[in-house]
């Protein structure tokens, strides 16, 4: 009966064993690679790598089965070393949105931190997340772009509302992947790029808190009109109790968030297929598009940078 190439391989790696045993083996002993036997590399941003389907020798006399990972742009899966690509969600500046149902977390917020990473396509106003009614009943908060890249956060407590956003220092920058922040304290709100403290203000709520609202959340779209629609790519959407940033600088996070006690909702957007945009904390589960089932309005999963590589 003919051996398989797993049959084969261990066959090889006794008889090398049984030669160690007899005449001793270098330093280097053996090496075997985590992607096994024929193990292969999925490139990420760059070049596809593929695993060896057999044993290549190691300096120093090692035998390393199954590939031993990638070099070079691709980031390798199956290989001795590989990390899953990192993916994100491209919004098409037209139609394009996530719907989160409301939730008693998400109303009555005395504190909170929004932030993001973008990649801004269009100097166009557009939203990246908005839980948010306007008319003479106000509610809720947004965080926005404005057409000249400016970042700008508004948040409402009945009939007042608040803006920040019309001084800030740095445009987000076209075409390149920008950490963007709204803290507001209770007190005071401020705005990030990248870290920086590009804007601030006073802010007093007349309530104590931001006004609930009843809606769906929405990412990469005004919820409350449909308008303001992203344009370009979005990862890691995060919203705290908390406000997160204090002072005039900060490093920017340079691995995904992980969910802690303080976080309300955080969207890594890291599936592959489907419908469902699941949130880390497991209470704000969201869906692609308007409907629910496939459909223009759905943004379109893709392979970003990793966060370390978005860093400017």
């Amino acid at each position: 009966m003919p051996l398989s190439e797993t049959m084969k391989t261990l066959v090889v790696v006794i008889a090398v064993l049984a030669l160690c045993a007899s005449t001793g083996c270098g330093d280097d002993s053996f090496l075997f690679g985590a992607g096994g036997v024929g193990g292969s590399g999925q490139g990420g941003e760059g070049a596809t790598t593929t695993g060896g389907a057999g044993g290549t020798t190691g300096t120093g006399g090692g035998i390393t089965t199954g590939g031993a990972g990638g070099t070079g742009g691709g980031t390798t899966t199956g290989g001795a070393g590989g990390t899953p690509p990192c993916r994100g969600l491209l919004f098409d500046g037209t139609s394009d949105l996530v719907r989160v149902p409301d939730h008693a977390q998400l109303d009555g917020l005395a504190q909170l931190t929004v932030e993001a990473w973008v990649y801004v396509s269009s100097t166009a106003r557009a939203t990246i997340l908005s839980h948010h009614q306007d008319g003479q009943t106000k509610s809720g908060f947004m965080l926005e772009h404005m057409n000249n890249k400016a970042l700008a956060f508004r948040m409402f407590s009945g009939n007042i509302s608040y803006a920040d956003g019309g001084s800030v220092l740095t445009q987000i920058q076209q075409a390149t992947w920008t950490h963007v922040a709204a803290v507001f304290d209770g007190s005071a709100i401020r705005l990030y790029l990248n870290g920086v403290l590009e804007d601030g203000s006073s802010a007093t709520l007349s309530q104590g808190v931001i006004g609930d609202y009843a809606g769906h959340l929405h990412i990469g779209a005004n919820a409350a009109a449909p308008e303001g629609f992203f344009n370009g790519m979005m990862d890691e959407v995060r919203i705290s109790s908390v406000p997160r940033y204090v002072g005039p600088t900060f490093t920017p996070p340079t691995a995904p968030f992980v969910s802690d006690p303080q976080t309300i909702a955080l969207w890594h957007f890291d599936e592959s297929a489907g419908q469902q945009v699941l949130d880390a904390t497991g209470l704000h589960d969201g869906t692609l598009g308007t409907t629910g089932g496939p459909e223009p309005s759905d943004p379109a999963r893709m392979d970003v940078p990793c966060i370390v590589d978005m860093l400017p």
